[in-house]
């Protein structure tokens, strides 16, 4: 699921992305950190100032990820 939401993000699709992270979070709360992780990646990889960048950086503080 990682690399599909990875991908779904850099391709635009931040909603899909989003919607999946949430999801497989609530299925398996031992994915945390992969997810952290990757939104971390897709952070950097986004404009700051974007919308991307920003729902990114909304992600990681509602997984509480460490920054």
């Amino acid at each position: 699921w990682l690399t599909y939401i990875e991908a779904q993000a850099m391709l635009g699709d931040i909603n899909t992305a989003e919607k999946l992270s949430s999801k497989i979070l609530a299925e398996d709360k031992d994915i945390r950190a992969g997810l952290c992780e990757l939104w971390k990646r897709i952070q950097l990889q986004v404009d700051e100032e974007s919308e991307s960048g920003t729902r990114a950086s909304q992600l990681l503080s509602d997984f509480r990820c460490a920054r």
